[in-house]
């Protein structure tokens, strides 16, 4: 390759965008498609880091009170604030409680749901308090943290078909199938969380909209929990060959109507998955890279099983795979090498590219399934 011209050079280097630092906060460098953001165990407390798990930089965004136990992550737009909660309650890793490769814990006596607001400049992280039932959290496009939680009626609000909220009826709209609940949306002003949205939804089943029903889910930035998803968009395998080769590779995966091998490659990796299918659908830990001879194989340093939940992400050349909606026990590969791996970090992601988040398409609500709570009367 021909050397540029020292003038040149420099030219090139002044156009290339870096992070502005304000003044007093620690450096960080640009994310590549290798650069994550994780949760790490310090002792009795958890770092939150900026980690290229290529070039080895690291920054240690914050230090939080508490184990990294059921960590969550969000980012506004403009990437200077997060926010890190924890649910030690929080499951999600394996397809019974008594499967996978890393049977989960129960909670320590006494563990209580906890929230981090974090400046990013300076690494402050401040203690705030949580709303009930707080499913989901994030920022809105105004830079506000929003909290998205999920009432569950009493047995007699479900028999009535509705729920009182500050004092106004709210109806429980009919559901095909799950669970019928509502759910809110709380932004943080003025040092205290308050309602602004209520909706009727469903939780429980393959098509619930949980949190999402309200359209201040629509717009939210960067958080973990819309990653952290073990569901893949892929299709089936119908490669005869293939297939027949995944057969001896793993003899106890038999496809249905329902469980089968999904394609799920990029550019020249080829990698495959299997996915099963009941209540919910979910992508498993039984996978593969496909070789140059079409030949199945495990990829390295693999712990996961067919029992395990498993969360897979493509950033350019890099497949992440994590352990269900907790995020733990990451490997990282670049076509299909191992590039980086650990078995104590947790809610780990591709660190988000700075952009606007993207809104999607409204729902539709009939006047008695939503409430705005700024409002007098039901929308």
């Amino acid at each position: 390759m021909r050397a540029l011209p020292v003038l040149a050079l420099a030219a090139w280097l002044s156009t290339e965008p870096r992070p502005a630092p304000a003044v007093g906060a620690r450096r960080d460098f640009i994310a590549t498609d290798s650069t994550l953001s994780l949760l790490e165990p310090s002792g009795a407390r958890c770092v939150w880091a900026k980690l290229d798990a290529v070039t080895h930089q690291r920054l240690a965004i914050a230090t939080l009170d508490g184990d990294c136990r059921g960590g969550e992550i969000a980012l506004s737009v403009d990437q200077k604030r997060g926010l890190v909660w924890f649910d030690p309650r929080a499951t999600g890793a394996s397809l019974s409680r008594h499967g996978g490769a890393f049977p989960e814990a129960r909670p320590p006596a006494g563990a209580r749901p906890r929230l981090f607001a974090v400046d990013l400049d300076t690494g402050t992280a401040t203690s705030r308090p949580l709303p009930p039932g707080t499913s989901d959290l994030g920022f809105d496009p105004q830079g506000r943290m929003i909290a998205l939680t999920i009432q569950e009626p009493t047995p007699a609000e479900s028999e009535k078909g509705e729920v009182l909220v500050d004092g106004v009826a709210v109806k429980l709209e009919p559901a095909a199938a799950g669970v019928r609940v509502l759910v809110h949306a709380f932004a943080f002003t003025g040092g205290a969380w308050k309602r602004f949205e209520t909706a009727s939804s469903t939780t429980g089943w393959n098509d619930a909209e949980g949190v999402t029903a309200l359209t201040a889910a629509q717009d939210l930035a960067f958080r973990s929990a819309e990653v952290l998803v073990a569901r893949v968009q892929g299709d089936r395998e119908v490669d005869q060959a293939l297939l027949e080769k995944l057969a001896g590779f793993a003899p106890q995966a038999r496809p249905t109507d329902q469980d089968g091998w999904i394609r799920f490659g990029s550019g020249d990796t080829r990698f495959v998955l299997w996915e099963v299918s009941g209540e919910l659908t979910a992508s498993t830990g039984l996978a593969a890279f496909v070789d140059a001879t079409g030949r199945p194989v495990k990829p390295a340093s693999w712990p996961y099983t067919e029992k395990d939940l498993v969360t897979y992400r493509w950033n350019g050349e890099y497949l992440l795979a994590t352990l269900g909606s907790l995020g733990s026990h990451p490997r990282l590969y670049r076509r299909g090498k191992l590039a980086w791996s650990s078995d104590a970090a947790q809610a780990v992601t591709f660190w988000p590219q700075p952009r606007r988040p993207a809104a999607r398409a409204a729902r539709t609500h009939s006047m008695s399934s939503r409430w705005c709570c700024s409002c007098s009367s039901r929308r």
